[in-house]
């Protein structure tokens, strides 16, 4: 602080006024911290540090600082990917907030920079903190979608928002799951789980079209890891191909007088069942000791009678 009267440059104050907010956070006087950080975001709009700092302050507000935290969220998006060593603080301040659309924006939000940021950076200057930051993110939101029903097309984003996370750091994600153990691989699972509820459930309510979105979104998830030799990749991919097919053949029926559109459909479904087999013969040639390789017989049934079902001429069929 000492120094701030000798820095003649706007964004160097700013920079100064951001450390010393740091500081006072640090400390546990958040209120000065706060103070501090308004500071220097007079000074500079753009200065993240401060703008990271504001923003905690303002979701520990409550109630009372949800608007300012709203506007700061967007001004953390446009501005940059933020800093990782703020961002758990962050994410443990919005789960106890007491507006549920703020902590649905406020997590999305900083789940895109952060999947943005793992993007643009190397991966040998990427931590691991930063991938399970993400993940974490990504399960919560897909979490919290499903127990408080929120609309499919919102878990579809959220499922998208996890095929970027993972694409960014596959390496770390593809070792756990060799090993079937770590936090990633936990979170993965978990994330897949919610996704094949919703998608079970809309199969019931005989919602097609959210259907396939939701496990056209799983399926992209799942190829980022289609070379790994693991029952845990093998059976949700089949499974999610096969369901695909279901979907799609259903559609198909309703478009039943439609030749061209029910053509197209049908042409899907075949496509989805090749995929399907094709999992099911390189599954063949594995045999585990965990009922994976019986779930995946299993799958290969299902999509045998699908293609029996489908409205289409027996000579499609027989390709």
């Amino acid at each position: 602080r000492c120094a701030l009267p000798f820095i003649r440059a706007q964004c160097q104050s700013a920079a100064c006024w951001a450390k010393v907010a740091a500081c006072f956070r640090l400390a546990g006087q958040h209120g000065k911290a706060y103070e501090a950080a308004e500071t220097a975001i007079a000074l500079d709009p753009c200065q993240l540090h401060a703008t990271m700092i504001a923003l905690l302050g303002a979701i520990e507000e409550g109630e009372a600082g949800a608007d300012k935290a709203r506007r700061l969220l967007h001004k953390v998006v446009e501005v940059s990917s933020p800093m990782p060593k703020h961002l758990a603080c962050i994410i443990n301040a919005l789960l106890t907030h007491p507006q549920a659309d703020l902590i649905f924006i406020g997590l999305e939000a900083l789940g895109q920079c952060l999947a943005r940021h793992l993007k643009d950076t190397p991966n040998a200057n990427t931590h691991d903190t930063d991938v399970v930051n993400t993940l974490t993110i990504v399960c919560e939101l897909v979490e919290r979608s499903e127990s408080q029903s929120r609309p499919t097309q919102e878990l579809v984003r959220f499922l998208s928002l996890a095929e970027r996370s993972v694409v960014a750091w596959q390496g770390l994600i593809a070792e756990e799951l060799k090993d079937g153990v770590g936090s990633c691989t936990v979170m993965f699972r978990r994330i897949l789980n919610v996704a094949w509820r919703r998608g079970q459930e809309l199969g019931r309510e005989k919602q097609w079209v959210a259907a396939v979105e939701l496990f056209e979104a799983t399926s992209k998830i799942l190829e980022n890891f289609a070379s790994l030799e693991v029952g845990e990749v093998f059976e949700p991919r089949a499974w999610c191909f096969v369901m695909l097919a279901s979907a799609k053949v259903q559609l198909a029926k309703q478009a039943v007088n439609q030749r061209e559109a029910c053509g197209e459909l049908c042409e899907r479904a075949l496509h989805y069942l090749d995929r399907a087999h094709q999992i099911c013969r390189r599954a063949a040639q594995t045999r585990w000791q965990d009922g994976t390789s019986a779930a995946i017989d299993a799958a290969a049934d299902v999509s045998r009678t699908l293609v029996s079902s489908a409205p289409v001429r027996p000579n499609t069929l027989d390709r």
